[in-house]
């Protein structure tokens, strides 16, 4: 079986950037789009959810913080997977990795990019996007199986309580709703009475 190509969308205002960054990831095995300022990037997201985006801080119009906030966003709404990001820009401060991470990206690399450091983080950040893709799937199986078991639990309770022929209440029925009687009336210091 095949193991299917990772996507990523690497965004960035200079076009040399992308193409040098799209030779080096293809090469690696990954298909690489391509997007040139932050509007774009949101949009070609909006049509084709990448595996990962490796995107540039420093954008005219919108630049990279506002694009992972609003991705985050999205996320955290439910509208996107999980997608990570990692930023990269010539930005090297504590200030600007802090700022870059505070805003939703989760990991930083500073240019000129190292590229085995960033294969390194890229399959690092694929794993985690891989094991929480696996521990979603799981949590989705597990609500399954949650309400298919209380759906049977639910059918068994009726099925204790009735009669199978005529599926009126049964003598159990009858004497959970005596016991149920009696709590209150003792409750409530009130007389009770049964007519059969």
């Amino acid at each position: 079986m095949e193991r299917k190509k990772a996507r990523i969308l690497v965004v960035d205002d200079h076009e040399d950037n992308i193409e040098l960054l799209r030779a080096r990831l293809e090469a690696r095995g990954y298909q690489v789009d391509g997007a040139a300022d932050g509007q774009a990037a949101l949009d070609q997201v909006g049509r084709v959810v990448p595996d990962l985006i490796l995107l540039d801080v420093m954008m005219p119009k919108m630049d990279g913080m506002e694009v992972v906030r609003r991705l985050k966003a999205k996320t955290a709404a439910n509208e996107l997977p999980f997608i990570p990001v990692i930023m990269q820009t010539a930005l090297d401060s504590t200030e600007n990795k802090v700022e870059g991470l505070d805003a939703g990206a989760d990991d930083y690399i500073t240019k000129p990019i190292n590229f085995a450091e960033l294969e390194a983080r890229v399959n690092s950040l694929l794993r985690i996007k891989g094991l929480e893709g696996r521990l979603r799937d799981t949590n989705t199986e597990l609500e399954s199986k949650k309400k298919e078991l209380e759906d049977l639990n639910d059918k068994l309770r009726q099925i204790s309580l009735t009669d199978g022929l005529t599926q009126l209440d049964n003598r159990r029925s009858l004497e959970e709703r005596l016991q149920e009687m009696w709590q209150h009336s003792i409750r409530l210091h009130e007389p009770i009475a049964l007519v059969m």
